[in-house]
């Protein structure tokens, strides 16, 4: 997964951050300086969804917040009233009481080398990790973190006494592009080691690879890169250039092409590229004030290789017809129409562009700002995102459960190779954590078909929207709600109900 946007002065984000006006951002998408022209809320350094897009939280010029996407609602503010200072990242572990922030802005709280582990439980950093420049981005999950430099992207592992575990050379990324896949993929009923995407060595390049296996290369495009992401389950990588007209998506573990779908003619920046949780869709957002929603073909056998491909693979692999959507163990339905495609297509001998993909569903937005997108929880039962967030959850949980049990009546498994929970004893130094109630190992099991049918956006000027496609015809989708979730600091303390931001003032 990926993309955040970050402010300002100092570098960038991904994949799936926002920038707004002072700082950096971090995610798999695009990012940087936000251009002149672009709107962004006062104050405001960076913003990011959590994994499964359910939250999303916010550095200021003053400290961070979190809150829940859908339905709108603040959850932690933390402001610096002693010392006060910028955040310019602030990357969640899901829904845990560990964020990962780095100082940014004219201010910054920590030195901008520093990956400070906050405990919101303890209310304090429990944990440090010092670079010898600038970190342009953070991805973490339960066993790894990961740290994006100017040139090199470091894995450590997210444990009590973090061992550093690999270093991998880069082009310079000032836009801090990475994606770490949020669920690790399965292989014969047990998790793998996380799928990395990262920047490539070379123009228009990216590397991947499922620690610690050796890594692979993709020659995805001709020109730089602009963003990139990973599904959930890491099977998927999609990936868009500078000049932003096409977006590729390839079989990780093979290096395969599936889909080549078309954003448009003229050339556009994209801000972010999000899969939705089963894989079989993604949103592109861009510099054009539109969002584009593509359905995923799979291989054209219908399967997803479990034999890695090393070595490079260029755009001209075969591809998917439009047709070849998610089958029915994916969960789509049957009768979903595949992307658009052009009224010359029988001119496709002639040229590729004939044969493209256009986008399945689309909108725009009634702003000028930066901007991220991802796929709203679908919940069929009505019980909203929030619902429907448990009840994958929940099915996860059970599944893990009966997985562990049938694995301990076969075997006796090594702990160590398990994702694994800690908490941090607060007699324990802030830079080494304590192990003081190990939880009983657990598996990732992939959600249950939940297909979502709503995206939500994520705007520099302290917007968020959430518009509905139809999820069997797409075309054109329909706004449902927008809320200001930050006006400014200033704003904000003039604008408050009972203690907290008023969510029913829309603009």
């Amino acid at each position: 997964m990926s993309s955040s946007f970050a402010a300002g002065s100092s570098s960038a984000t991904s994949a799936s951050s926002v920038a707004a006006a002072s700082g950096a951002g971090g995610g798999g998408g695009g990012g940087g300086t936000v251009p002149a022209g672009y709107s962004v809320a006062p104050g405001l350094l960076f913003a990011n969804f959590n994994q499964d897009f359910g939250c999303f939280a916010v550095g200021t010029t003053a400290g961070f917040r979190i809150y829940n996407t859908d339905p709108l609602q603040e959850k932690v503010r933390r402001e610096f009233l002693d010392v006060p200072g910028g955040i310019a990242i602030a990357e969640m572990l899901h829904r845990t009481n560990y964020i990962a922030l780095v100082g940014g802005g004219r201010h910054p709280k920590f030195p901008t080398n520093r990956v400070m582990i906050w405990d919101d439980l303890k209310g304090r950093i429990v944990m440090e990790f010092q670079m010898r420049s600038e970190v342009k981005a953070v991805r973490f999950r339960k066993d790894r973190l990961v740290i994006v430099l100017l040139n090199k992207v470091v894995v450590y592992t997210f444990s009590p006494k973090p061992l550093r575990l690999y270093s991998f050379d880069t082009m310079p990324n000032d836009r801090g592009l990475i994606a770490l896949a949020p669920a690790p993929p399965l292989v014969d009923g047990a998790p793998i080691s996380a799928t990395l995407v990262f920047l490539g060595r070379a123009r228009g390049q990216i590397q991947y690879c499922d620690l610690p296996v050796a890594i692979s290369m993709i020659a995805a495009h001709t020109s730089d890169m602009a963003a990139f992401t990973v599904s959930h389950s890491g099977h998927l990588i999609a990936t868009a250039s500078e000049t932003g007209t096409l977006i590729r998506v390839f079989e990780a573990r093979s290096g395969r092409l599936v889909s080549e779908l078309r954003r448009g003619l003229d050339k556009a920046e994209i801000f972010c590229i999000a899969f939705n949780l089963e894989g079989t869709r993604i949103c592109v957002s861009s510099d054009k004030g539109t969002v584009h929603i593509f359905n995923v073909g799979t291989p054209a056998d219908g399967t997803i290789s479990d034999t890695p491909s090393r070595g490079s693979v260029g755009p001209t692999s075969s591809l998917s017809s439009s047709s070849n959507l998610p089958n029915p163990q994916s969960g789509a339905d049957q009768e979903v129409k595949g992307n658009r495609q052009s009224s010359l297509s029988f001119f496709s001998p002639i040229s590729k562009y004939f044969s493209s993909q256009w986008s399945f569903a689309q909108f725009s937005l009634p702003t000028e700002a930066r901007c991220i997108c991802a796929f709203a929880i679908a919940d069929r039962a009505g019980g909203g995102s929030e619902g429907a967030r448990r009840g994958i959850m929940a099915a996860a949980a059970a599944d893990a459960a009966a997985r562990d049990a049938a694995a301990a009546a076969t075997s006796n498994r090594s702990s160590t190779s398990a994702p694994f929970s800690f908490v941090f004893n607060s007699a324990a130094s802030p830079n080494h954590g304590h192990l003081e109630h190990p939880l009983p190992q657990t598996r990732w099991s992939p959600p249950p078909p939940l297909q979502a049918s709503a995206v939500v956006v994520l705007c520099a000027d302290g917007t968020l929207h959430k518009f509905a496609f139809d999820p069997r015809k797409g075309g054109e989708a329909v706004r449902e709600s927008f809320y200001r979730f930050y006006r400014g600091l200033q704003e904000e303390s003039d604008a408050t109900v009972d203690g907290g931001v008023d969510w029913s003032r829309r603009w």
